[in-house]
């Protein structure tokens, strides 16, 4: 069990797939001070905390690259913080409505089964 356990949450050191990728996972190595990370694991789990966070928001945001906090927390690796980036870049008219209520939504986003979509319907 204990292996398990190790294993599940041991740095996988996953190489980045894009340039927006490679930055964000530049910047996390450098504050959480781990140099194997990589873009699948958690960075809560490798030493971040929301301090460490709030530095990698304020560092994008002085690249242009839109980050909060709360994005950080409820996207906890790499990769999905990029995707973030990436969907906050692509001009609004080009989302879908899910794309739009997932950005209001303040929970994690259930659009997959088109939870909110329904709640909005019945209001």
């Amino acid at each position: 069990m204990r292996a398990a356990f190790a294993e599940k949450f041991a740095i996988q050191g996953a190489p980045a797939a894009s340039e927006l990728e490679n930055e964000l996972l530049k910047s996390w190595r450098l504050v959480i001070s781990k140099s194997e990370l990589g873009v699948t694991d958690n960075v809560f789990v490798h030493g971040a905390d929301p301090i460490r966070a709030q530095r990698i928001c304020d560092e994008m945001r002085s690249v242009a690259r839109p980050l909060m906090l709360k994005d950080i927390i409820r996207n906890p690796t790499v990769r999905e913080q990029a995707l973030l980036l990436a969907e906050s870049q692509r001009p609004t008219e080009a989302r879908t409505e899910s794309d739009l209520l997932c950005a209001n939504a303040v929970s994690p986003c259930p659009c997959a089964d088109g939870l909110i979509l329904a709640q909005l319907k019945l209001k």
